[in-house]
């Protein structure tokens, strides 16, 4: 199970004289009185009101000086291809943690790209661009690594032996507790270094979590991943459970949060006056 890098921000944004219904996307419009920081250039907490299930809908949000629309997603729903580029976020963001495999990224890219179970991850996209991902379930993997892939690219030695370390730790359900079909899993929640600090990863992660029907959202991150932990901190996820990692991982140790959803889902409803 993998978390990673994101950033915080906070804006206003207000819902538009009607809620519309067009293409499966629900119109905001930014509104400058109702700004935390009108100089902000960050994106708000956002819930569609139609749909609380999530998966047809996209949401779309006005960029706040540069106008350029955001939509959030479900990676399934994309009208292009967004394996390559969700793959490129991933290692941007997962770096520290799989750089032993290897120091190029490039190749890393190659390696990860089909690794993604579409149904299973969301994105924040601009104009085909993507600016962010994170994968929810209910403690099922949401990647499935081709091994195929690690043997091409890294060769047989070192593919194969890649292989079977990240499939250990990727695709086999690693968490020290329980998880029922109640409970949200999200992970390998990363954003594009082009489009950090601007608040984007936040608004992916409360969407979530305000659409979809978990009761509880649990995840895990590494203790010297600050950044991230600064993030979940103020979402309101509390640690309930931590477990030593080894020293080749680098991650100090591994920290396991959990979110109580009804408050939260009340919060981001009341951001918008629903």
């Amino acid at each position: 199970m993998l978390t990673g890098f994101f950033d915080i921000g906070e804006t206003g944004f207000e819902p538009a004289t009607s809620w519309s219904r067009t293409k499966r996307t629900t119109k905001l419009r930014y509104s400058p009185s109702s700004a935390v920081n009108n100089n902000s250039t960050q994106f708000p907490i956002l819930v569609n009101p139609i749909n609380k299930m999530f998966a047809p809908y996209a949401i779309i949000c006005h960029h706040n000086k540069q106008g350029a629309k955001m939509e959030i997603i479900q990676a399934s729903q994309a009208s292009f291809d967004p394996k390559p580029q969700m793959s490129y976020i991933f290692v941007e963001g997962f770096y520290p943690w799989i750089k032993h495999i290897s120091k190029n990224k490039e190749k890393l890219v190659k390696v990860f790209t089909h690794m993604f179970e579409l149904e299973r991850f969301y994105l924040a996209v601009e104009s085909q661009k993507i600016a962010a991902i994170a994968a929810c379930t209910s403690g099922t993997t949401p990647v499935c690594l081709c091994r195929k892939d690690f043997v091409q690219v890294l060769g047989p030695v070192c593919g194969n032996i890649s292989y079977l370390r990240l499939r250990r730790h990727m695709m086999h359900n690693s968490l020290p507790f329980n998880v029922s079909p109640k409970n949200g899993v999200i992970e390998f929640v990363a954003t594009a270094p082009e489009f950090r600090k601007q608040g984007i990863g936040h608004t992916l992660l409360t969407h979530i979590i305000a659409n979809l029907p978990h009761e509880t959202y649990m995840l895990e991150v590494a203790e010297t991943n600050t950044s991230a932990k600064r993030l979940y901190d103020r979402l309101g996820f509390k640690e309930f459970k931590r477990v030593a990692a080894s020293k080749r991982s680098g991650a100090g140790a591994y920290i396991y949060m959990r979110l109580n959803a009804e408050p939260a889902k009340l919060h981001y409803s009341a951001a918008l006056k629903l």
